[in-house]
């Protein structure tokens, strides 16, 4: 499936050719995710972040955009809590 939005997938290798895969932070959606979480810890709501994180230079060089379905989505998601640095 597609991973978390701010979030790479990298395959470690085990023995014998299993492998596990870890989420690791994308460096270049990291800072917006950062966001995202500063501009709700201070009560600001979904709609105003999908806004404001949306008119980001960072988000429009990418081609990219969260509506605040997704910004929701993105602040009960709880994988976010383990990513490794």
């Amino acid at each position: 499936g597609k991973s978390p939005f701010g979030t790479i997938r990298e395959r470690v290798y085990k023995e014998k050719g299993h492998h596990l895969v870890i989420l690791k932070r994308d460096p270049i959606f990291w800072s917006v995710l950062e966001k995202i979480y500063h501009l709700a810890y201070h009560g600001v709501n979904c709609t105003a972040i999908s806004t404001y994180v949306n008119g980001l230079s960072v988000m429009k060089e990418n081609n990219q955009s969260l509506s605040e379905d997704t910004i929701e989505k993105i602040l009960r998601n709880k994988i976010y809590c383990g990513i490794q640095i």
